[in-house]
């Protein structure tokens, strides 16, 4: 697993909460950042089994719920151990989620104030 193969421009966002599921267990996570194919998810607990093949995600944002599928693609461990910082691509992105990212790039979206420039980062 790499985290240096990007496909899109990411977006660097503040708190946005998801719920992440192996099959197993649903586990919450803050959204470090996204783009239309993926995101970056860190706080995820070390429980969490990222070795599976696919997961299920929703994500809350101010301007609804995305439910998505997601495929693991890298793992950090974080916070002395306790938690992992986990990079996911989007399968099949639904197009809701497409045009929240379209609406993110062109500045229309209602949660600017959520997404971070590269000078704040």
């Amino acid at each position: 697993m790499s985290k240096n193969n990007r496909q899109s421009e990411r977006h660097k966002t503040l708190g946005l909460m998801s719920f992440i599921s192996d099959g197993k267990s649903s586990f919450l996570g803050i959204v470090e950042d996204l783009s239309g194919a993926g995101l970056r998810v860190g706080q995820v607990p070390l429980d969490f089994d990222e070795t599976v093949q696919q997961c299920k995600a929703v994500i809350h944002s101010p301007t609804g719920d995305f439910n998505i599928v997601l495929k693991p693609r890298w793992v950090e461990e974080t916070s002395r151990g306790m938690y992992k910082t986990i990079g996911f691509q989007i399968e099949n992105p639904p197009e809701r989620w497409k045009e929240f990212i379209r609406d993110l790039e062109s500045g229309a979206s209602e949660i600017g104030f959520m997404v971070l420039d590269e000078d704040d980062a």
